[in-house]
């Protein structure tokens, strides 16, 4: 077991020395991964599978907080807040399930046993995992949903020792399917990565050079062999395979706060992880967008644009903007209403609406769609509507409003609209000026905004 340690400043990025470990000297190469994790995580819209890297904070209030990492720059943004139990230290591992579901497992001390849940981004579900024998009496480590055995593969010891040199498999409700013992040659199995062809466990700190080694044969008779023999590592957190690349890539080094690509006997470094951001845990799949700030309410002028903007993370989606119209909504396009105003955005997370006037008023919605929520994830209702005592669109209803379209008026009484210079004097929308958008302004006016 790798407990975090305090933090420190890595290698630089991009050079190339000889360190020391445990004794034992070795040659790190440490490269910048920027320009080969740009394609981490992918954003290429509706229909194309994409992919996010994912670690956790420590908790805080009883909660954890599922992030998405940037691995090409080390910054990241939440992503969603789950519960956290009590008495555990943090979240060791991390997984992706079928159905875009998460597993996480928490570390307490090498004498509790496997303590796990389930958690769905899409409902924002979290069910407990309830291991059977014998994970259930036993200190469980690597923890990762294997595709080659439609399974989560864990590797365990016995309480009260960091040594996980067992291997098993269960299901996502912890019931266990199949036990196995790895090879005597092997002294821990600390984290594990999977993906349709491949078991990869990794023990970095190990003494003798087999630090990476993978399951040869699947269980019933699992067999392990060599995959790497990389440079010893004091600290290291969670694996991962990209799914749709092949590539490794692990937490690295003792404070935890990067990733590193594991290629060929060698490590090629990314960049610190912004605002000191750490985790142990790591995984990099495929996530439905969550919202995270859902569009307001807004109060234009006539003639003004409303804008109406939703804020979301994860996956790749599309937008689609939408108006209730009666009581069926109704997707919007860019381009004139044919009321007098002009929609833009309509397919983006922020929807514009020029020359509004009072047929643009109304409820509007926003519904995402992406691989991963192929049903579409829908935003609350926001409802925009003009101010029309606003006249001059300054911000603020007073006497210059009322002036404003005074001149107005007198100018385009009992004339056709498009008409006035300071704003638009057809306040009731018949595209005809005249007394009557008189009486509706002193009307609007008096009520304010």
């Amino acid at each position: 077991m790798k407990k975090r340690l305090s933090r420190r400043r890595g290698w630089c990025i991009g050079t190339s020395m000889s360190i020391s470990r445990a004794g034992t000297a070795a040659a790190l190469r440490i490269a910048a991964i920027c320009a080969a994790a740009g394609s981490v995580s992918a954003q290429d819209g509706r229909g194309v599978q994409a992919y996010d890297a994912i670690g956790t904070t420590d908790p805080a209030g009883g909660t954890f907080e599922i992030r998405i990492i940037d691995l090409a720059t080390g910054t990241h943004k939440p992503y969603m807040t789950v519960p956290f139990p009590d008495g555990y230290a943090y979240v060791l591992a991390a997984s992706g399930l079928p159905g875009n579901r998460l597993m996480f497992s928490f570390f307490k001390d090498a004498s509790t046993s496997l303590r796990a849940i389930v958690v769905d981004p899409l409902t924002g579900s979290v069910t407990d995992v309830t291991p059977g024998a014998p994970l259930n009496a036993r200190y469980c480590e690597a923890l990762e949903w294997s595709p080659r055995h439609n399974a989560v593969l864990v590797s365990y010891g016995n309480l009260g020792s960091f040594g996980t040199t067992s291997i098993a498999l269960m299901d996502t409700t912890g019931a266990v399917l199949a036990t196995a013992a790895s090879s005597p040659s092997q002294s821990d199995l600390d984290y594990v990565a999977c993906d349709a062809t491949r078991d990869i466990f990794i023990d970095l700190n190990r003494t003798a050079s087999n630090r990476v080694v993978q399951l040869a044969t699947p269980f019933p008779a699992p067999t392990f062999a060599t995959f790497a023999s990389p440079p010893n590592l004091t600290s290291f957190g969670d694996i991962a395979i990209h799914p749709g690349n092949g590539r490794i890539y692990f937490i690295y080094g003792s404070a935890q706060d990067r990733v590193a690509e594991l290629v060929g006997n060698a490590y090629v470094q990314g960049p610190v992880f912004a605002g000191g951001f750490n985790t142990n845990s790591f995984a990099i799949v495929s996530l439905p967008p969550r919202i995270q700030a859902e569009p307001l309410d807004t109060i234009t002028c006539s003639g003004g644009t409303a804008t109406l903007t939703i804020v979301t993370t994860g996956g790749a989606p599309s937008y689609r903007w939408r108006r209730l119209v009666g009581e069926s909504w109704v997707p919007l396009v860019d381009g004139p209403t044919g009321s007098g105003s002009t929609l833009s955005g309509t397919g983006t997370p922020s929807l514009s609406i020029s020359g509004f006037s009072d047929a643009d008023e109304g409820e509007y919605s926003c519904i995402l769609f992406d691989t991963a929520a192929p049903l579409g994830v829908v935003s609350s209702t926001a409802y925009a509507r003009a101010c029309l005592s606003n006249y001059n669109c300054d911000g603020e209803v007073d006497i210059l409003d009322f002036l404003d379209f005074i001149e107005d008026f007198s100018s385009c009484e009992n004339s056709p609209t498009p008409c006035g210079s300071l704003g638009n004097p057809d306040v009731n929308g018949d595209d005809f000026v005249d007394i009557l958008d008189f009486l509706d302004f002193l009307d609007r006016f008096s009520a304010g905004c």
